[in-house]
């Protein structure tokens, strides 16, 4: 094969990922726009009672996923392989494949990642009876708005876990997005000061809780197989744990009007909140497999589009169904509100998504340098790490918010290995893909 023939082919296999890497962003945050949507729906209708509603949620979720699971891991699809010897070998795969690729049946992880995606699953339980508490209190167009102050969070924990302040450009996208979340919820005809602080501070908290913990477990590769953790083994074992979360705290605060409604509204519920479970796992299972593939900072950012796709999906729902699905827009005044809020939360995270930079590493080693690669590789920003032949002996890609934090926190630590004895850093301006 030709190297003109090679670089085609790398060239298109870099465009197919980096395409499903905001495939499943954008799909991700469209679903989370319309569970939200009917989530609200159920709120005012069917289970006003945020305990019981998160209850039948997750009882009605865990079934109806383990069904899919047990169906997804039928091995009826034809996987077509090929080995070194370029002989083609048929082999079966399970149907869950065709939603993740790593997917291969129903198996328990090992410590090491599970107790990831089991914190993952406890953050997960605690943020869904506050998520149900806090949909009857806002429309949804106000909601996902508030929900987008997560990247607030997660810009935070870097702060404090780099021991580095923000940048220019993070400190600006910060003051927009928290400039938009108050201005969409401003636009309310009834400003609830209480419930806006319990969103912004545990809800949105819980959900950063749950974005860490599963983009560790998505780090995570097998020692034999090197494949990740598939999506919907984080998603199930994490349902799992959040079931018997909220099924607790559903038995500490039970009483006789609460089991009232359980046994009354079981029935009328089982339909709107099965369609919601499902779309939001497909929703998170897309989630996981985008974090699984790029940053959180960028995967939250893309997943922003939920804030412009609500508004859309809320009109639509309460035009066509005015007395199910009722949206306080607060006039037009509140319609502008709510657009500038949204609009601006939408800018705050594409500036951070845009603000990405690379540098490439060119590195000398001691005749035992190359044992340093593993350590190079788990540093934080290095994206890959590359053997050479000829003048330098490693080149590392490395993928950071900002050229000055790739300096600080990831070059410097580089150079300070003993094994390295030489280093030459370069910036990339632009890249272009044939």
């Amino acid at each position: 094969m030709s190297s003109d023939s090679r670089r085609t082919r790398k060239a298109k296999s870099s465009l197919s990922k980096r395409l499903l890497f905001y495939t499943l962003a954008l799909s991700s945050s469209i679903l989370y726009a319309i569970f939200v949507v009917l989530d609200g729906y159920i709120s005012h209708e069917i289970l006003p009672d945020g305990y019981v509603f998160a209850t039948i949620s997750w009882w009605l979720g865990l079934a109806i996923f383990t069904i899919i699971v047990i169906i997804l891991a039928l091995p009826l699809r034809t996987l077509t392989t090929s080995s070194e010897v370029r002989e083609k070998v048929k082999s079966r795969a399970p149907l869950g494949t065709y939603l993740d690729p790593n997917f291969r049946g129903i198996r328990i992880p090992p410590w090491e990642v599970l107790k990831f995606v089991l914190l993952g699953g406890f953050f997960m339980g605690v943020s869904t009876i506050i998520y149900f508490q806090m949909i009857d209190k806002f429309d949804a167009a106000t909601f996902v708005p508030l929900m987008s102050f997560v990247i607030v969070y997660l810009l935070i924990g870097d702060f404090l876990t780099e021991k580095d302040g923000p940048t220019l450009i993070e400190l600006q996208a910060i003051i927009m997005i928290t400039l938009g979340v108050f201005i969409s919820s401003a636009s309310r005809s009834e400003f609830d000061l209480e419930s806006l602080a319990i969103t912004l501070i545990f809800l949105n908290g819980t959900s950063a809780g749950i974005t860490i913990s599963h983009k560790k477990a998505t780090q995570w590769k097998d020692p034999v197989t090197r494949r990740p953790l598939d999506s919907l083994a984080i998603r199930y074992y994490s349902m799992l744990v959040a079931t018997i979360i909220t099924t607790l705290m559903f038995l500490l605060v039970i009483n006789e009007e609460r089991v009232e409604m359980l046994k009354t509204q079981f029935i009328a519920s089982i339909f709107p909140v099965g369609l919601s479970m499902i779309l939001a796992t497909i929703s998170y299972i897309f989630f996981i497999r985008a974090l699984e593939m790029g940053k959180m900072s960028i995967v939250n950012s893309l997943t922003s589009f939920s804030v412009i796709a609500s508004i859309p999906i809320a009109f639509i729902a309460n035009w066509i169904f005015p007395n199910e699905f009722p949206i306080d827009m607060g006039g037009s005044l509140g319609i502008v509100l709510k657009s500038v809020g949204a609009i601006l939360v939408l800018t705050g995270m594409i500036s951070l998504a845009l603000s990405d930079a690379k540098i490439l590493a060119l590195v000398k080693v001691s005749e035992d340098g190359l044992k340093e690669i593993d350590k190079i590789a788990a540093m934080k920003g290095v994206a890959r790490v590359s053997v050479l032949a000829g003048k330098y002996d490693i080149l590392i890609t490395i993928r950071t918010r900002s050229m000055g934090k790739g300096y600080r926190n990831t070059i410097r630590k580089i150079s300070a290995l003993p094994n390295v004895t030489s280093l030459k850093t370069m910036a990339i301006l632009k890249e272009w893909s044939s």
